[in-house]
């Protein structure tokens, strides 16, 4: 926006395994609190993930977290996971709710990919590679769709939450 400088923005990803970078090749890349030095958390945060790319681009690196977890679910955004661990006071992802991060940080930029987990997507996706499987029945790409649909209202609250929590945030 006009009279917005790029050192104005502080950015923060949230979301699933899309945002945290799951899959990476060579685990040197994970944060180690996300993947090795702590057994129970598996959010799996990759540096080449792409809010980081985001945020080396744009030169924010400074101002910028991501708390995406893999295998999060729009629960938890909400209420914190429920693991063993104590509360994490520092920006350790998968240790309490996305929203406490965006609460506690008012980023006026933030990324989010959310709901994959909660309508199974990878297990349609893993359903699609097997031949002849892909959802070739219209009945079947009808409840796929509805099930998408019956999301649109979680998505819209947690858009909605995030905006007004950050002060609007983009």
């Amino acid at each position: 926006p006009a009279g917005k400088t790029i050192e104005d923005i502080t950015y923060l990803a949230l979301g699933d395994s899309f945002s945290s970078g799951e899959g990476e090749l060579d685990a040197q890349y994970y944060l180690p609190e996300t993947n090795s030095s702590n057994p129970e958390n598996r959010c799996h945060v990759s540096i080449r993930s792409y809010p980081y790319l985001v945020a080396k681009e744009l030169g924010v690196e400074a101002d910028f977290h991501n708390v995406a977890c893999s295998g999060a679910r729009y629960d938890h955004y909400i209420s914190d996971p429920q693991h063993d661990w104590p509360y994490d006071p520092d920006w350790v992802p998968g240790t309490r709710s996305q929203r406490s991060f965006v609460l506690e940080g008012r980023p006026n930029v933030v990324t989010i990919s959310m709901i994959g987990n909660d309508i199974d997507f990878s297990k349609k996706i893993q359903r699609c590679l097997m031949p002849d499987s892909c959802f070739s029945l219209i009945n079947e790409r009808k409840t796929i769709a509805a099930e998408i649909n019956s999301k649109f209202n979680d998505l819209v609250t947690l858009y909605y939450d995030i905006k007004r929590i950050s002060n609007n945030a983009r």
